[in-house]
């Protein structure tokens, strides 16, 4: 077992009394939680801002979650990228101090945040589905109209998200991109209700994985 003592050090991404809990998980996942925490408090949200909100669901998820399943750890996973890269685009800053205007993200971030989109999209509907399929495959469960109706909601996000990529993808240092903070804005509400659909399938996926193989 680990010893408590090196791992007190003070994170808002730590719940006070919580820290504890590192003693009972193996070393390479405390090192790469401590990892991903150290990379979060690089990046700045406002405390009101979208990608606060959705860290701070994504803690409680992967408090509730972690460690269930590897299919639920890859998908929590990715989330976690997407956000982190979320949060950077929305640390909008003004020009001057006291202009409303605001500076806009380098174009090489807004890319890097809309590959990662993509890259969360396509890893819900293919390799993440593929995952679950195996281990239902493994366990005999076959799925049914709550899980179905769940996972056709977050299918309802997809396109809207697809747009907010297509139009900023390829965006240059000269494009001006004068709606790209209110787009943003929305795609993070999108986002914000992708993932509360998708932590009610992660439910009832993990409930699904506890059913014994041949049960």
């Amino acid at each position: 077992m680990l010893a408590v003592q090196p791992f007190y050090w003070q994170s808002k991404f730590i719940p006070a009394g919580k820290i504890e809990i590192l003693n009972l998980v193996p070393r390479e996942m405390i090192s790469r939680y401590l990892f991903v925490i150290a990379k979060l408090e690089t990046v700045y949200c406002s405390p009101d801002h979208e990608g606060m909100v959705m860290l701070n669901k994504f803690k409680q998820v992967q408090e509730q979650w972690g460690g269930s399943s590897e299919v639920i750890d890859h998908w929590l996973e990715t989330r976690q990228a997407l956000i982190v890269e979320y949060c950077k685009l929305g640390s909008l800053q003004p020009v001057h101090s006291h202009s409303n205007v605001v500076e806009l993200p380098a174009a090489k971030n807004i890319s890097s945040f809309c590959d990662h989109l993509v890259d969360y999209i396509s890893e819900g509907h293919f390799k993440i589905y593929e995952m679950v399929m195996d281990k239902w495959k493994a366990t005999g469960f076959k799925t049914n109209d709550e899980i179905d109706t769940t996972y056709a909601k977050i299918v309802l996000t997809t396109d809207p998200l697809l747009e907010f990529n297509d139009k900023y993808v390829q965006v240059s240092e000269d494009d001006e991109l004068p709606k790209f903070e209110e787009d943003l804005s929305k795609a993070g509400e999108i986002l914000e209700l992708r993932f509360e659909v998708e932590d009610k399938l992660i439910q009832l996926i993990a409930d699904s994985l506890a059913i014994p193989p041949g049960a």
